[in-house]
């Protein structure tokens, strides 16, 4: 098996080198954490190498780990959160009563506070939450956005009362699919019922 190589500072020539997990201490708002980060080490020297893409997946890294540690929605739930009810980035900022902008400066990687990441999880986790949020801001967002919203909440509830539980599967699902119609996941929720039941 054929080693990637890069140039190594410290050796100051192309070199083989191996990924590998190390942890650091990043200072993060006043506070010092631990995350876990893969680096590019020389089999030469053993120095640290800077090899294409490796910083912009660190940053993926400990963005990915803070936002598990502190509780904080991640950009695949808000992209699942879209999909979910079939609405954009602005509609969705509107609904859920943030600025124009903020879902958009979220996927674009800002870290939300606790407060509107919270209000984001209940309204992945809850089709009556989310209908509450659209029926309030009815008026500030198109009609358009809204029909097309209101039609997904139907249809959620309509399947069956879904507990939070059954929420986590529908965001799993979504997240590993390409394209989730609601009768496709009206079938893959019957069947994991079924399974369930039959244990």
């Amino acid at each position: 098996m054929q080693r990637e190589t890069d140039f190594c500072v410290e050796c100051r020539e192309i070199s083989s080198y191996s990924l590998q997990k190390r942890c650091v201490t990043k200072n993060i708002r006043g506070e010092n954490l631990t995350f876990e980060i893969t680096c590019a080490v020389c089999d030469t020297c053993g120095g640290f190498m800077s090899v294409p893409g490796i910083i912009d997946l660190n940053v993926h890294e400990i963005d990915e780990q803070y936002r598990k540690l502190k509780g904080l929605v991640s950009i695949e739930e808000i992209h699942t959160l879209m999909e979910l009810y079939n609405i954009g980035k602005a509609p969705l900022s509107i609904v859920l009563g943030f600025g124009e902008i903020t879902i958009t400066r979220y996927l674009l990687g800002q870290v939300p506070s606790k407060e509107y990441s919270n209000i984001i999880r209940n309204a992945l986790s809850s089709p009556v939450y989310m209908e509450q949020k659209l029926l309030e801001n009815k008026d500030r967002v198109a009609l358009a956005a809204f029909k097309k919203s209101m039609k997904r909440v139907s249809e959620l509830k309509n399947i069956f009362i879904i507990s939070n539980k059954m929420i986590g599967v529908i965001s799993y699902i979504f997240e590993k699919l390409d394209e989730v119609t609601p009768l496709i996941l009206q079938k893959l929720l019957y069947t994991g019922i079924v399974v369930c039941v039959k244990w």
